[in-house]
């Protein structure tokens, strides 16, 4: 169960994606949790036929978990599975510029069905030579973009879990184990479950790369397997997350320093992606200066981005320990200055001449920080953003103490507090002196609840994301005019002779085309900021 701009934002993306019926299903699920049939039937008021071709849809498209209770079938929305749906612009992007047009088409076609077998997709895009398919198809499960899957991941992680937790202590229950009841024991099955199951995952999902695995032929020649056609196919969202992960981070480098020091970043980033699994990484592994400098383009300079009187006796390698030097804070002692730095170095001395690892949660401390300082600003301006750092800074303050600190009048900081508190961006706590709670008795304190905040902000996001989703669709929909001329446009004689459309038209087209642009570039940024807030984990957020 979602709140309501979860499920507000749901119910516009697949209305986007799959129409009106889909989305009718998805806001019962979305509001109501799991859901029987005839549960669907009551809530949505729709025909049971229509119902199933709804679930049918989006079991295709991994939208859907099923469940038994009893003699009933359950369902659930897959709602991360519908919110990731935004990035499948940025999945396409990310495809083009490592594998082309042809890599683009493959992905995007398994994007629009769902799961497709490899026969299924060879025969949906006619147009790709075979022989060219069958490469590249292969480089993006050599790549992990693309993965396998099965029927097992119809369940929820969660119900996946609980089933072999019952399985290990029906085992127990088996064998007689007199330690079955122990609150240690059962942490420890469901420790076990958990660890089974991410293996039976693993195996599952990895079953398309083993098998290309190379076999020798008669004569000891290796020879490359053909791709299995009973192995179903789905794209890796985790691989691509992390791609848009790495490519924010490099843009946060080139932000604070310059291009330089984001295409050091860039390699380092390069060099490490093997090993990355997952956001939840505390830091990437070890990397050398040899490494780096390979992973590197010909053309980055790095010398252009320091400083210095003259430039003899130097080259990439010598700039590269300067630069690993202030990715890493080594010229600050302080700790905030480490918890800002982006690399932690492994060599004794700290002067970056050893290996060095992307402290992630350090980064995404600073994403986070930026979203809120951004968020503040933007709505109370710079005093109330002067107020909540101090709070993050220095931990809980009095208004009296809070005012001082701040350089800002009594009666100007006391509205602030008030709207900040409101917003639930900050928070009061009552201290009493003594047992009667007498106000006179009593500190007040106020302080920053990350948690909170950041579910205050992905709250409001979320409402601006369908905000923009609901405004793009009324923008198409509202004029007539409109519709009948963007269906016109579509016309095979109209998209090859645009001289076709008189000027009233094109003119009208030009103003609709400009709107659109301007709702894309305010949608990325909005779920660049959701990106941050809900997937990149971190404890004390």
């Amino acid at each position: 169960m979602a709140d309501q701009e979860t499920t507000r934002l749901c119910v516009w993306i697949t209305k986007c994606h799959f129409g009106d019926i889909v989305a009718n299903v998805v806001q019962a699920l979305s509001s109501h949790g799991r859901l029987m049939f005839r549960e669907l039937v009551l809530f949505t008021k729709l025909k049971p036929r229509a119902i199933r071709a709804a679930l049918l849809v989006l079991t295709q498209h991994g939208l859907l978990w099923h469940s038994v209770s009893g003699e009933e079938e359950m369902y659930e929305l897959n709602i991360d599975g519908c919110l990731i749906r935004l990035r499948f612009g940025k999945f396409l992007v990310i495809t083009g510029q490592l594998f082309g047009d042809e890599g683009v088409s493959i992905v995007q076609a398994i994007l629009d069905n769902g799961r497709m077998r490899y026969l299924d997709l060879l025969t949906a895009l006619p147009l790709i030579d075979r022989a060219s398919c069958q490469k590249i198809t292969r480089k993006l499960i050599q790549g992990r973009f693309i993965q396998s899957t099965s029927e097992y991941f119809n369940k929820s992680h969660v119900d996946r879990v609980a089933e072999m937790e019952q399985v290990l202590i029906a085992g127990d229950t088996a064998t007689k184990n007199s330690a079955l009841a122990s609150a240690k024991r059962l942490a420890e099955k469901k420790l076990g479950a958990e660890q089974l199951v991410r293996e039976k995952e693993e195996e599952i999902q990895s079953m398309a790369l083993k098998s290309l695995e190379t076999s020798k032929s008669s004569k000891g020649k290796e020879k490359a397997k053909t791709i299995d056609d009973t192995i179903w196919f789905c794209v890796n969202y985790a691989k691509f997350n992390i791609l848009i992960r790495n490519g924010m981070i490099e843009a946060a480098v080139r932000a604070r320093f310059n291009e330089s020091a984001a295409a050091v970043m860039k390699a380092i980033l390069s060099g490490t992606e093997g090993s990355q699994s997952s956001l939840a990484e505390l830091r990437s592994e070890a990397i050398g200066s040899h490494s780096i400098l390979e992973e590197l383009q010909e053309e980055d300079d790095l010398l252009v981005g320091l400083a210095r009187k003259s430039s003899k006796g130097s080259s990439n390698a010598t700039s590269l320990r300067e630069y690993l030097a202030f990715l890493s804070a080594a010229d600050s002692a302080s700790p905030k200055g480490k918890s800002n730095a982006f690399l932690s170095t492994s060599s004794a001395s700290g002067s970056g001449s050893g290996k060095v690892q992307v402290e992630f949660y350090a980064i995404y401390r600073q994403m986070k920080l930026a979203v809120l300082d951004g968020y503040v600003r933007e709505r109370w301006d710079i005093w109330a953003l002067r107020i909540v750092r101090i709070l993050l800074s220095m931990g809980k303050m009095e208004e009296k103490q809070l005012s001082k600190v701040a350089m800002i009048a009594p009666n100007d900081v006391r509205p602030l507090i008030s709207v900040l508190s409101s917003a639930s961006i900050i928070n009061l706590h009552e201290v009493p002196k003594g047992k009667d709670f007498m106000p006179r008795r009593t500190f007040y304190f106020w302080d920053v609840d990350l948690k909170k905040v950041n579910a205050v902000m992905l709250s409001t996001l979320t409402k601006t994301m369908a905000n923009i989703l609901e405004r793009k669709a009324a923008e198409s929909e509202r004029n007539p005019m409109l519709r009948t001329l963007l269906e016109t446009r579509e016309r095979t004689d109209v998209a090859e002779d645009e001289t076709l459309l008189s000027a009233g038209d094109k003119k009208l087209l030009e103003r609709w085309e400009e709107k659109m642009m301007k709702l894309a570039a305010l949608e990325a940024r909005v779920e660049e900021a959701i990106f941050i807030l809900r997937d990149l984990p971190l404890e004390d957020w």
